[in-house]
């Protein structure tokens, strides 16, 4: 029989009914039919402690019933009333105690003979235990789900608090171990309101927190307060605005639990805790924390090993690619500017790489995220931005090898350390952090990568190793650099000393030379040209290139052009010179090979004997056309391998331009037949036999700033000079020659007319020069059979050479020109590529 059915029968007699109802273990009570209750047995009365009387005389007792089932449960009790069919309800009833715990509360409608209804039997069974545990197991895979959905740390501790809220407990706090100090990753509670506040209040001061909390955190074991006393509050709260905000969270039970990983480590704690609910937390519910705790932390700890291997990835990746910049750099310090470009971009927020110069400090490079931070960076490069005692301090410090950390920073700390007038720059920046990491090796200490961070937060053990790893790969690039230029610059100035100091001004003969050497780094090599007149008047000319580069090219490269320049005394047959070369090559270095050629021109300018081994053939032009002097021979140190060489002749003429270089001249960019095409198309230009300096003009076209190999140049041109020249590095000051032009002319045979004229035509070209292109200008005039011819040869861009009157009477633009045209016999207007303009004017 059911405890209904008890309670049905013994309704006839009130003692026995109430008999019954005190003897059953539920809380039991009735209501009239229309709802009224008019009986609680002994055991409502006990538990919520409110009897029938206090009922009535205080009316329905709301908090009776949970807060979050209340509604429910009065819905649910007036549409059982309506359509008289029995209520059930699971919800939390209050206890005398201020606990809450959940019941399943039951009613059955008696009805009469008439089956109409005449009242209502209901019992209350506590369930607390059963719900807790399906609570319980509900809120563990819940929180199992999100540890196997997420990877990021931040989530998973926010996801955690809100499931806890929603199945667990009414606060949620989760707390993390970060770099010896506990951080608030998440707190969650229902009412947004409350939960800001408590977010305003530092989370350590909480009554179950403080002290506690740190004995959780170092003794690894959970703390249970089943019970938070009220009274405790004021004591408890650090000051008075936090003693009336516990008071608002009125927190009634709570937990810490640590969230310690599979291997013991420690990560951080959750705390739970009831307040409104009023739920009174066990030691069952201390194991349901203390298991997702533990989940917890070995999820976090999987997101970090996982986060770690990523930035371990990222990091490899990132240090792999500015490695590949450094090594492949011919000039690691004009590289610093892509690497504080990645580092702002991948590591930080910002770099400047400084360079010490003695106790000077000076940015090299920098580079931010930001555009606004980027243009505060730009504006201090080539700056010495410390004052003067910050700079000599920090220049010890970089010399002690140790690196420097501002955490934190501020722009207010920073202007303590730069120049007032960078105030706005520094403020721009928004600077937290900032790690200085010298640049070193074992001897010397080049500078530093200055690292700053605003929007991204400094993490020492990540972010300082990173950036000390970025710094020794620059620093072996430095000290490869500078051992590399040390050796270039030795070897430079060997080669520099070796070459002719002096190039003879032989009757006849217009010499112009050009070494460029190389632009990688130690690539000197041991390329030279050499021209030495005998005492019969006769010109030995020679160029050479040894095989291999450094220093030790550069002293064969001595000594083979002193002994071709010895030899010439008693031999003066190119091929036997060059014989006399290889004897002395394989005697003093047998390994070495050379490639080498020599020609002699004979006093009066009318022939030239000339031997090759192994060189490339030098260019003669001669009427605007172009003759390659080729002739066979093997490279000195090869030499032996072939006998009867012969020398060739050639006759020479007037106007004659003969062009020796080397393989450096047409290959620069390894491309060989490019290299060719573009030394044939400015040989037959006409600029180059109006220029008087044809191999500086030569390189100006075909060459890099940097030349991938080093090259030597010697052009010989036979016959006349220009009677007038000048040559500037800077048009403008060729305004200043206009007086010395005139002058010249007016000493020369011809009318006042056509000085007049000339002066009008020089003024106008330089005019335009001087407008469009103010760079290098030449002029030369030559005279011939009684014509005058007026070269100008500029570094400008390629021009209109029309002549016409603009339209627009008033406009400059094309009016020189076209002056020019008029007052003079004929105009030309040739482009020279890669160089600018030769403009040929006949008077």
């Amino acid at each position: 029989m059911s405890i209904f059915q008890q309670l049905q029968q013994a309704l006839d007699s009130d003692d026995a009914f109430a008999a019954v109802a005190d003897a059953i273990p539920q809380l039991v009570w009735t209501s009239a039919a229309d709802g009224t209750i008019d009986y609680f047995n002994r055991r409502w009365i006990g538990y919520t402690g409110v009897t029938l009387s206090e009922l009535r005389d205080r009316g329905p007792v709301p908090e009776i019933v949970h807060p979050d089932e209340l509604d429910e449960t009065w819905f649910r009790w007036n549409a059982s009333i309506s359509d008289r069919v029995p209520f059930e309800i699971e919800h939390r009833l209050r206890g005398a105690d201020g606990n809450y715990r959940w019941f399943l509360t039951r009613a059955e409608p008696l009805r009469n003979a008439d089956g109409q209804v005449v009242r209502w039997v209901g019992t209350a069974t506590e369930v607390d235990e059963q719900r807790r545990l399906r609570d319980s197991l509900a809120f563990i895979v819940e929180t199992s789900n999100i540890f196997l959905s997420s990877l990021d740390e931040r989530a998973i501790c926010h996801a955690l608090a809100d499931i806890t809220v929603g199945n667990f407990a009414d606060w949620c706090f989760v707390w993390l171990i970060e770099t010896g100090s506990v951080r608030t990753a998440a707190i969650a509670h229902k009412d947004v309101a409350l939960l800001r506040c408590v977010e305003r209040l530092r989370l350590r001061d909480l009554p179950f927190a403080g002290a506690a909390l740190s004995r959780v955190l170092s003794e690894g074991s959970p703390l249970l307060v089943e019970r938070i006393v009220p009274e405790r509050f004021a004591q408890d709260a650090c000051e008075p605005s936090h003693a009336q905000l516990l008071q608002t969270l009125r927190l009634h039970s709570a937990m810490v639990v640590p969230m310690v990983t599979p291997s013991g480590t420690i990560l951080g704690a959750l705390g739970v805790a009831s307040a409104e609910s009023g739920h009174e937390f066990n030691s069952g519910d201390l194991d349901v924390a203390g298991a997702v705790a533990a989940r917890t932390a070995a999820a976090i700890e999987n997101v970090r090993i996982l986060a770690s291997e990523r930035t371990t990835s990222q990091r490899l990746r990132f240090t792999s690619r500015v490695n590949e910049m450094l090594l492949d750099s011919r000039d690691v310090w004009s590289t610093m500017k892509a690497v504080a470009t990645a580092i702002a971009e991948d590591l930080a927020d910002a770099c400047a790489v400084i360079k010490l110069e003695g106790d000077a400090i000076r940015v090299e490079a920098a580079a931010a995220r930001n555009p606004v931070a980027a243009a505060a960076m730009a504006a201090l490069e080539g700056q010495r931005p410390l004052r003067p005692e910050v700079e000599r301090r920090l220049a010890r410090r970089l010399r002690e090898h140790g690196s420097v950390v501002h955490d934190p920073d501020s722009p207010q700390r920073m202007k303590l350390r730069t120049w007032p007038y960078l105030a706005d720059h520094i403020d721009a920046l928004r600077v937290r952090s900032t790690v200085i990491v010298p640049l070193h090796s074992a001897d010397a200490t080049y500078g530093a990568l200055t690292v700053m961070f605003s929007e991204h937060s400094y993490e020492p053990l990540r972010d300082l190793p990173a950036i000390e790893d970025v710094a020794a790969r620059a620093s072996v690039a430095v000290e490869r650099t500078e051992t590399f230029e040390r050796e270039r610059n030795i070897a430079s100035t060997l080669q520099k000393a070796s070459l002719p100091t002096i190039i003879p001004k032989s009757k006849g003969l217009q010499f112009d030379a050009v070494y460029l050497p190389a632009g990688q780094q130690a690539e000197v090599g041991g390329d030279w040209y050499d021209a030495i007149e005998l005492d019969d008047g006769s010109v030995v000319i020679s160029v050479g290139d040894v095989t291999g580069r450094g220093i030790q090219a550069a002293a064969i490269m001595s000594k083979v052009r002193h002994a071709m320049g010895m030899v010439p005394l008693h031999e003066v047959d190119p091929a036997k010179i060059l014989d006399s070369a290889e004897w002395f090559l394989r005697k003093r270095y047998p390994e070495a090979i050379v490639t080498a050629f020599v020609a002699i021109v004979n006093p009066e300018r009318t022939s030239m004997q000339f031997a090759n081994a192994g060189h490339l053939p030098p260019f003669l032009r001669r009427h605007g056309q172009l003759l390659a002097l080729e002739d066979a021979g093997l490279p000195l140190g090869l030499r032996y391998m072939e006998t009867g060489a012969q020398s060739r002749s050639i006759e020479l003429h007037e106007g004659d331009l003969l062009v020796l270089f080397t393989d450096g001249l047409v290959e620069w960019n390894r491309n060989w037949d490019e290299g060719e095409r573009a030394l044939e198309r400015v040989l037959s230009s006409h600029a180059v036999v109006a220029t008087g300096a044809p191999a500086k003009l030569i390189a100006r076209s075909c060459l890099p700033a940097r030349p991938y190999d080093d090259v030597a140049i010697l052009a010989v041109r036979v016959g006349r000079a220009p009677v007038w020249s000048f040559t500037a590095d800077d048009a403008r000051a060729a305004v200043d020659a206009r007086r010395s032009f005139v002058a010249f002319l007016r000493r020369s045979p011809g009318d006042a007319q056509m000085v007049a004229r000339a002066e009008v035509v020089f003024g106008e070209l330089l005019g335009n020069v001087v407008r469009h292109a103010p760079g290098p200008v030449e002029i030369q005039l030559y005279r011939n059979d009684g014509t005058w011819k007026l070269h100008v040869i500029d570094s400008g861009d390629d021009f209109d050479a029309s002549g016409t009157l603009p339209s627009d009477i008033l406009s400059e633009l094309g009016r020189g020109l076209y002056i020019v045209q008029q007052l003079a016999k004929r105009v030309r207007v040739e482009h020279v590529a890669n160089c600018g303009n030769h403009i040929t004017v006949e008077l």
